[in-house]
């Protein structure tokens, strides 16, 4: 499969780069690097990725992605973005940190 991918970051489209920034300033600028993600093995930061993911549905405060948010629901108020596609995109971050942390494990 390596062979078939070629690294050409200068073609990714933009929602994989923007995907890798938000991952990278997880890390470099909230401190969510290897360590912390460590911390979180039950699952925590895909439910996070699904109340990122799931909340342009707008069923009020208390909704499934207010309620699936593993951390304070005042975190997740301040971290949530007005627009759908930031949302997705600190999703995307969080699953790839989620998949980071299973590769470190094997």
């Amino acid at each position: 499969m390596t062979d078939e991918l070629q690294f050409r970051p200068l073609e990714w489209p933009k929602a994989w780069v923007d995907a890798l920034l938000e991952r990278k300033r997880q890390v470099e600028v909230k401190h969510f690097d290897d360590k912390n993600d460590d911390a979180y093995p039950d699952g925590e930061m895909e439910a996070a990725a699904c109340s990122f993911a799931l909340s342009r549905l707008g069923w009020g405060y208390d909704n499934f992605s207010t309620r699936a948010f593993p951390w304070s629901p005042r975190y997740y108020a301040k971290m949530r973005s007005n627009s759908h596609r930031r949302n997705l995109v600190i999703a995307a971050a969080l699953l790839l940190a989620a998949i980071e942390r299973l590769d470190r494990k094997v």
